[in-house]
C-alpha cells in the first residue's frame, strides 16, 4: 500500500481528495430523513405514512451486503474504486435530477422510489470511497483522515438538512433539491483528477465473493469487535442525540432556534471538533483517542440532565447539545481510524463497510426507538442510561483495544506499528467464493 504513494506530500493530499469525497456521504440521507420528511409533515401527511417512508432507510443500512461486490468488480484502466465512484456520482446526478422535476407530496409514492435508488447509490458510493481510503493512506494519516471524514459526513449534513430546507422555504423544491445536487459536482471534479494506484493482482479464485462477509468475521476477536464493541462504543450517544430535538419543543424552544442549534451550530462545531480530533488522536494514539473521547461524550450526554429533567439555562442546554455532537465526531473520527487498520488490501471496502454497519443500524434503531422508550420511562431514565451506556461501551473499547490490539495501546503519534490489526496478516488470502 506504501509503495503506491508518490511521497508524504501526495500522501497527504489524498486526506484532502478523501474529505471532498466524503462531502457526500450524508447529504442524501439528510435530505431524505429531515428535509423530506419535514416538508411532508408540513403538509399534512400521516405519521404513520412517514414511518413507512422512514423505513426506506433499511437500503442506506444495509450496503454491507453489497460490498463484496464493489471489491471484486472494478475497471482498470478508471481504476478499481475511482471507476465505481463516477460511475455513483453521475448515478446520484441523474436520480436528483428527476427528483427535481416531481411533485414531493402529490408524486409521493414515485418520489419514495427514487429517493431508495438514491440511498442504494450512496451506498454503494460510500463503500467505494472506503475501499479508496484504505488503499491511498498510510498507517499515520489514518487518524486524521478519519477527521476529516467526519468532519466532511457533518458538513454534507448540514447542507442536506438545514441547508436545503432553507432553500425550500424560500425558493422551493426544485431549487433544494439543485443544491443536494450541486454537492456532488465538487468531488466528480476531484475524481476526474485523481489517479488511483493500481492494485496487487488477485487470483480470480481468491476474489472478495460472497463469503468475503464471514471470512472477516473469523479470528482476531473481530467478531466480538463488529457484533459488540462498536455498538457499545455508540449506541448511547445515538440514543440520547434522537431526543434533543423532542426535549427541546417540550420546552418552548421554536423549530427556527431548534434548527440553528442541531443542524447548524453543531454541526459547524462538528466540523471543526472532527478536524482537531483526528490530528489529536495522530499523536496520543487509537487506543487512548477511543479513551479520551469515549469519557468525553459519556460526561457530554450526562450534562444534558437538566433539560431532561425540566430545567437548565438555555445557553448550557445548547452547550451541551453542541458538546454531544462535537465528542461524538471526535469518537468516531478514532472508531474510523481503527476500523480501517482493521481492514484487509484485498477486502478494503468490504470490511471498512462490515464495521460500520453496526454504528449505522444503532442510529436507526436511536431514531425510531429512542423516543418510544421515552414515551414509557421519561426522558431523565434514558438520558442517564444513555451516559452510563457510553461509559460502559468505552470501557468495553478500551478492553477490547488492550486484548485484542496491544500494538495501538502502546503506539503513539501515528507509528506505523499501531496499525498492525489483530488475527491474520492483511494479505492473507480471502476465501473463494
Amino acid at each position: 500500500m506504501r509503495g503506491a504513494q508518490t511521497g508524504e506530500q501526495a500522501g497527504w493530499g489524498h486526506v484532502v481528495v478523501l474529505g471532498c469525497l466524503y462531502l457526500v456521504q450524508d447529504v442524501g440521507y439528510a435530505f431524505f430523513f429531515v428535509t423530506y420528511v419535514t416538508i411532508l409533515r408540513s403538509e399534512g401527511v400521516a405519521l404513520d405514512t412517514l414511518a413507512v417512508t422512514n423505513a426506506v432507510g433499511v437500503v442506506w443500512a444495509l450496503k454491507f451486503l453489497w460490498a463484496p461486490v464493489v471489491d471484486r468488480y472494478g475497471w482498470r484502466r478508471l481504476g478499481h474504486y475511482r471507476g465505481w465512484l463516477l460511475g455513483t456520482q453521475v448515478a446520484s446526478l441523474l436520480v436528483l435530477a428527476s427528483v427535481a422535476v416531481l411533485d414531493p407530496v402529490g408524486q409521493l409514492p414515485l418520489v419514495v422510489g427514487l429517493m431508495a435508488v438514491l440511498l442504494l447509490v450512496s451506498g454503494t458510493q460510500e463503500t467505494a470511497i472506503n475501499g479508496l481510503a484504505v488503499t491511498l493512506l498510510s498507517a499515520g494519516q489514518r487518524p486524521v483522515a478519519g477527521g476529516v471524514q467526519l468532519a466532511s459526513a457533518s458538513a454534507s449534513a448540514v447542507i442536506g438538512s438545514g441547508g436545503a430546507l432553507f432553500v425550500y422555504s424560500h425558493l422551493g423544491w426544485t431549487e433544494a433539491v439543485a443544491v443536494v445536487g450541486a454537492v456532488f459536482l465538487l468531488p466528480l471534479g476531484v475524481l476526474v483528477r485523481l489517479r488511483e494506484p493500481a492494485r496487487a493482482a488477485v487470483p480470480t479464485a481468491e476474489r472478495p465473493g460472497r463469503r468475503t462477509l464471514l471470512g472477516f468475521l473469523r479470528g482476531g476477536g473481530r467478531l466480538w469487535w463488529v457484533v459488540l464493541v462498536t455498538p457499545a462504543y455508540v449506541s448511547g450517544g445515538y440514543m440520547v442525540q434522537a431526543l434533543v430535538t423532542p426535549m427541546l419543543l417540550r420546552d418552548g424552544w421554536s423549530l427556527e432556534r431548534i434548527a440553528f442549534v442541531q443542524n447548524t451550530l453543531a454541526a459547524l462545531v462538528s466540523v471543526a471538533a472532527g478536524v482537531a480530533g483526528g490530528i489529536w488522536a495522530r499523536r496520543a494514539g487509537r487506543a487512548r483517542a477511543l479513551l479520551v473521547f469515549g469519557t468525553a461524550k459519556a460526561v457530554a450526554v450526562a450534562a444534558l440532565l437538566p433539560l431532561a429533567a425540566g430545567g437548565g439555562h438555555d445557553l448550557l442546554v445548547a452547550f451541551s447539545a453542541v458538546a454531544v455532537s462535537a465528542a461524538t465526531a471526535c469518537a468516531m473520527a478514532a472508531l474510523v481510524t481503527v476500523v480501517m487498520d482493521l481492514a484487509r488490501p484485498e477486502a478494503a471496502a468490504t470490511d471498512v463497510t462490515l464495521q460500520l454497519a453496526s454504528t449505522s443500524l444503532v442510529r436507526l434503531a436511536a431514531n425510531s426507538g429512542g423516543l418510544a422508550l421515552a414515551a414509557r420511562a421519561g426522558y431523565v431514565p434514558l438520558v442517564l442510561g444513555g451516559a452510563l451506556a457510553t461509559l460502559a461501551g468505552t470501557v468495553a473499547c478500551h478492553a477490547w483495544m488492550r486484548l485484542r490490539y496491544p500494538s495501538a495501546v502502546a503506539a503513539a503519534g501515528g507509528d506505523a506499528r499501531a496499525a498492525a490489526p489483530p488475527g491474520p496478516h492483511p494479505s492473507a488470502p480471502i476465501p473463494a467464493p
